[in-house]
């Protein structure tokens, strides 16, 4: 099956570095069965889809990343999220991030492709949500551990802050920057 995933996340939660991880893996690592592109949202990226051929479409995973910094999802977001999905609707997958916030209720949030922007030789393709989720407490003393050790003043000193602090650090961008913040 192919699929649109929207992976939905606060700021700083690690949309961008998803993304880039996911790129890479799947050029370095897995059996390159499809091809991969990555595209931030911006003013050109209408035309670098544009680019990438009929043919070629069938065989490429297309990521997304940012729709909610899309200027043109920003002024106009129904209209921009139904033109953007007959664009994209002849790749292999497709995977768009955007902040959670974007969409101002639940309801909002595509669950299919509209028919209008499908090929008639296509069954409905799903769109797939997923959530990158705040760290847990015990998964940022884990984090803690490795970057300073168990019995470091750092280490107490960063568990003391993050207690203070809870829903701040829970953000993996923030918690990158601990030494700074303590």
């Amino acid at each position: 099956d192919d699929y649109v995933f929207m992976v939905l996340a606060d700021s700083g939660m690690g949309k961008t570095t998803f993304m880039i991880n996911l790129y890479d893996t799947y050029r370095r690592r897995l059996a390159k069965k499809y091809k991969i592109r990555l595209f931030p949202f911006n003013a050109g990226v209408d035309e670098e889809i544009e680019k990438i051929s009929e043919e070629e479409r069938k065989e490429t995973i297309l990521l997304l990343d940012g729709l909610d910094e899309d200027p043109q999802a920003i002024e106009q977001p129904n209209e921009r999220v139904a033109a953007l999905f007959k664009k994209v609707s002849h790749f292999q997958t497709v995977v768009i991030t955007c902040r959670t916030q974007f969409f101002a209720r639940e309801e909002d949030i595509p669950s299919a492709l509209p028919f209008s922007s499908m090929s008639t030789n296509r069954a409905p393709r799903r769109i797939v949500t997923r959530y990158i989720s705040p760290l847990q407490q015990d998964e940022i003393k884990v984090f803690l551990r490795k970057k300073f050790g168990r019995f470091s003043l750092r280490y107490r000193n960063c568990l003391q802050f993050i207690e203070e602090y809870k829903e701040l650090v829970a953000r993996p961008m923030i918690l990158s920057y601990i030494d700074f913040l303590v």
